[in-house]
């Protein structure tokens, strides 16, 4: 995301991350090397680059007070993309100024050890977030990232209940490729390739009604509702679901730069009302 906090935060957490790596952290030429997601989840946890220490150790569980705050995180669904740096945003219920959030526990789910990382608060949002690092080694797969909040109260430490992210990385097609979908959300990055023009996108949602949403260089170009916002996703609740008939489509043309960036994003997102509903998004080659 794109914005004053990922400029900022971002660029300090970067410097700070890379330069002082901890325990359970791996350098820069170990990350090169490549780690297997399926074989080796433990390692992934390890190689995540954040900030605090690393615990070789279970992680902690909630305290059994129901008046202890809850975290959280409004966006479920993260895609990796091209980003290394990510920043989860997330609120914390009923934190009065007697305590205060003193720091993050980390992990990826599944595997053993935690990163225990210091709690930020972003004042232009208005929340909290927790960030990191994600070496090019986790790129391809998906995973979940699990976390909660320590809480301090006087001497005391109270740990919240847990929230999770599901982090995706999308596969990446290739320019004249089609993707397809029923219910609920798909999408998948093009390549479009080294050749400045216009690209021309056909989509078609059948008798049922579908949403469609293109993005390009960080943010949406198109929909079929409401424009969202990088690191947003529509869900069922979203406006934008429409039907354009059995065998017919709508054209959406844009101009590409490979020079602004190589990638285009398509999604589609099946409504949730009929189990059986059908869309397809083509893209065709610069022109």
């Amino acid at each position: 995301m794109k914005n004053r906090f990922l400029h900022v935060f971002g660029f300090v957490l970067v410097s700070l991350l890379l330069v002082q790596c901890e325990k359970g952290d791996l350098d820069i030429k170990t990350i090169e090397l490549g780690i297997d997601t399926k074989t080796n989840i433990d390692g992934v946890n390890r190689a995540l680059q954040m900030r605090g220490q690393f615990y070789d150790s279970l992680f902690p569980v909630s305290s059994s007070n129901p008046q202890i705050p809850r975290i959280s995180v409004g966006q479920k669904i993260i895609d990796l993309g091209t980003n290394s740096i990510i920043y989860i945003p997330f609120s914390i219920s009923n934190l009065n100024p007697l305590v205060k959030a003193c720091a993050f526990n980390v992990k990826i789910k599944g595997a053993t050890g935690y990163w225990k990382t210091p709690a930020y608060f972003d004042t232009s949002t208005n929340s909290f977030a927790i960030a990191l690092v994600v070496p090019k080694l986790v790129k391809l797969d998906t995973f979940t990232l699990k976390f909660n909040a320590d809480i301090c109260y006087g001497n005391n430490v109270y740990v919240t209940p847990p929230d999770s992210v599901n982090f995706i990385s999308v596969p990446t097609l290739q320019c004249s490729d089609t993707l397809m979908g029923h219910i609920g959300l798909s999408m998948a990055t093009f390549n479009l390739g080294n050749q400045k023009g216009k690209v021309k996108v056909l989509y078609g949602t059948g008798k049922d009604p579908d949403r469609i949403d293109l993005k390009y260089g960080g943010i949406f170009i198109f929909s079929t509702g409401t424009k969202l916002q990088p690191g947003r996703y529509p869900t069922c609740q979203s406006d934008g679901f429409v039907k354009t008939g059995i065998g017919e489509f709508v054209e959406f043309t844009f101009d590409y730069d490979p020079n602004i960036s190589k990638d285009f994003t398509a999604y589609g997102t099946g409504s949730c009302e009929y189990e059986f509903t059908e869309w397809k998004i083509i893209v065709e080659c610069p022109k």
